[in-house]
């Protein structure tokens, strides 16, 4: 153990040093000069060269003797001193270790005892500016962390809140105490159970860390979302002594998500619910009905009639405004509580819910035909939309809402089949009938790659002369079990699956080849008729397409007639009555078939390149029994011949008929009574044989 240096013990020696250092010089000199002066030979020189040396010896001696009193005793004191003025006026980072080495054991214990201290000074400072960096990175960090950050001590149940955790909330570091009911008071009461389950598990060590998003009152009185995190520190019982963690305001993120969200599932034209949307809806509504016996609903699922011929005829921002127009007309008819989707295209989908049964459904159904009939101006045209209607009620019977949808969806295509415009109602017959027009689908799709669809011939008598004036191609199908199917079966499921267009040309074709063959065998006048489609009307390559079928063919433009009907929109198509005086102008005929059927003004007949109309199969079939149908055809061709368009009588099956009609003047006649359709070689032979005047072989009893 070391020992503390007497400071008595230190002077002492210290004196003893000066005193040796100043009388021993002296003590030496008077014995050299008491030896001198007793030396009777020395002369006077050599005496004074002595006094000389011994006083050198004298001063040396001192000035060694005051040398190693400064290195050994003054200079480390002077340090020391030093040292402390340093230390006292802040400087003590500049001082330098005294070194100890060569000095006396009691001024070099000094000098350790010294430095030591000047050690445990420097630490402190160093320990108490780490503390103070510390602090303050832990002040900027709190103050500059985006994250609101809270401390929670779970033993005297107190909880620090940074001043950002406090500004998420919008308020000031004063107005929130550190307690813990300043966050759990302002939590939404929708989200605190959650906020507590998940607290709770943590504190109980069930998970490894505590994550929750909840909504929290700002002091504006609005909620903000937030996300929070946090640790808890346990004790030798694992028990929670400390909580701590932070915030982060996920408002901007939640609101995106909304937004996200909403555009997901909404349509963006309409705002209105998407399919995605309506079928959760429906799931939800389905649900329902499982659990309530009072609760009915229904789905009505609704297409606008035409809407293709609105964007082709006056644009598609046109179709646009009218969709916009159709949802707002929905929605301010219909209650709150139902819901109103588009579904896709121009179809929209209803949810009626808490409706008293099927008559409410049909009565609303009948409201909505009403509103949505009202004209509205697109593109400074006034245009009255229309709409056919799907009506479904859910039951117990249904598992899932595409089911519901799928079902309204057949009462819709047969309410247009019906002749649209109407509401039908699902029932059990119309699924059979669906799968078995999705079996004709299929089917037909197989019939056009095995080529068992076929054109056969009817012609069309000149009423007066009784010779053929022309032949209308018609379109044959020879289904494998069903036998000979007409084109009534045909076209309408070719016409939904889009694969009309194939067809159009494919009879076009043959058609053309045919009459070319009549052409050849000597049969100049002789020409063909084809039904073009509204696919191909509203084509705008129509026109190429004809002249290229006419061009492969090499049959005259003059031979070939195009037989087009009102059903197609033809009178509000610029596409279609530029397509149709494009193709007259090169010699090719236009004449409008079933006619009658749709109401139409003699101003939009006029509009037409036309050459002949024919009348309605409906209007002839009672001649001339039934007395109004005969005043509708007398005024037909009245009306026709002043427009100066000839008429063509169809669906002659007896002599009573087609006198009536010679009798009105009516141009042409056609049907079973001169000639049924026909394949190309049997209408081939008759031509050989009978030739062209096919009243003359008629034998007909009167």
């Amino acid at each position: 153990m070391k020992k503390t240096p007497n400071p008595f013990l230190i002077s002492y020696k210290l004196i003893l040093l000066l005193i040796a250092s100043v009388f021993l010089p002296i003590a030496i000199l008077a014995i050299s000069l008491y030896v001198l002066s007793n030396q009777s030979n020395l002369n006077s020189n050599t005496l004074l060269m002595a006094y000389i040396i011994s006083g050198a010896i004298a001063i040396t001696v001192i000035v060694v003797a005051v040398l190693i009193v400064n290195k050994q005793v003054l200079e480390p004191i002077r340090k020391i001193t030093t040292g402390l003025h340093a230390i006292q006026n802040g400087h003590l980072a500049d001082q330098q270790v005294i070194k100890d080495v060569g000095l006396t054991p009691e001024i070099g214990n000094l000098v350790q005892v010294f430095n030591q201290f000047s050690d445990l000074l420097k630490s402190k400072e160093s320990q108490d500016l780490a503390l103070k960096v510390s602090e303050e990175r832990y002040d900027l960090a709190l103050k500059g962390a985006n994250d609101g950050i809270w401390d929670w001590d779970l033993e005297k149940n107190i909880c620090f809140y940074s001043p950002r955790w406090r500004s998420i909330l919008g308020y000031t570091e004063e107005s929130i105490q550190n307690s813990p009911t300043e966050w759990l008071t302002r939590v939404h009461e929708d989200d605190l159970d959650g906020l507590q389950a998940d607290i709770n598990a943590h504190l109980e060590g069930k998970t490894a860390h505590f994550e929750n998003e909840h909504r929290l009152l700002h002091a504006n009185g609005n909620y903000v979302w937030v996300w929070a995190r946090g640790l808890a520190l346990y004790n030798d019982q694992k028990k929670a002594y400390r909580f701590a963690g932070s915030i982060t305001d996920n408002t901007k993120r939640k609101e995106f998500e909304s937004r996200l969200l909403h555009d997901a599932m909404h349509d963006p034209l309409t705002n209105s619910p998407n399919r995605e949307y309506f079928l959760e809806i429906l799931t939800s509504a389905l649900g329902r009905s499982h659990r309530r016996e009072d609760y009915h609903a229904a789905v009505i699922y609704l297409d606008l009639d035409r809407f293709k011929l609105i964007n082709d005829g006056i644009g598609y921002s046109a179709g646009d405004e009218l969709l916009i127009e159709i949802s707002l007309r929905l929605k301010r008819t219909l209650r709150v509580m139902d819901t109103v989707a588009r579904i896709g295209g121009d179809e929209f989908g209803i949810l009626l819910e808490e409706i008293n049964g099927l008559q409410d459904a049909i009565q609303i159904t009948r409201r909505l035909h009403k509103i949505l009939t009202e004209p509205i101006i697109l593109e400074k045209q006034e245009i009255i939309p229309n709409a056919s209607f799907g009506i479904v009620m859910l039951t117990r019977g249904y598992l899932n809402a595409e089911e519901i949808l799928q079902d309204a969806d057949t009462a819709l295509n047969q309410a247009k089949a019906n002749g649209r415009g109407r509401f039908e109602i699902f029932d059990k017959e119309m699924h059979i009938y669906t799968l078995a027009k999705l079996k004709t689908e299929s089917e037909l799709n197989q019939a056009i790659k095995k080529k068992e669809l076929q054109v056969h011939f009817q012609p069309a008598i000149e009423t007066k002369s009784g010779e053929i004036d022309f032949v209308e191609a018609l379109l044959r199908w020879q289904h494998p079990e069903k036998g000979l199917m007409p084109t009534d079966e045909i076209i309408p499921i070719a016409e939904e699956t889009g694969i009309i267009t194939a067809i159009d040309k494919m009879v076009l074709k043959t058609a053309c080849i045919e009459a070319k063959k009549w052409l050849d065998m000597g049969f100049p006048d002789l020409r063909v008729s084809v039904n073009i489609s509204s696919k191909m009307l509203l084509n705008p390559d129509m026109g190429d397409i004809i002249r290229t079928v006419l061009a492969d063919t090499e049959l005259p433009y003059s031979n070939l007639i195009l037989e087009i009907t009102e059903s197609v929109g033809v009178y509000t198509s610029g596409t279609a009555i530029q397509n149709l005086f494009e193709l007259t102008g090169i010699g090719i005929r236009i004449f409008l078939d079933d006619y009658g059927r749709v109401a139409s003004s003699l101003e939009q007949l006029k509009r037409l390149p036309l050459q002949a109309i024919k009348i309605s199969q409906a209007f002839i079939k009672d001649l001339p029994v039934n007395s109004n149908d005969a005043a509708i055809i007398d005024a037909i061709i009245s009306m026709a011949h002043i427009l100066d368009l000839n008429v063509i009588g169809v669906g002659i099956d007896n002599l009573n008929q087609m006198k009536y009609l010679s009798k009105k003047n009516c141009d042409f006649i056609q049907g079973y009574l001169f000639a049924q359709p026909m394949d190309s070689a049997t209408f081939m032979k008759i031509l050989i044989e009978k030739g062209t005047n096919l009243i003359s072989n008629l034998r007909i009893n009167e």
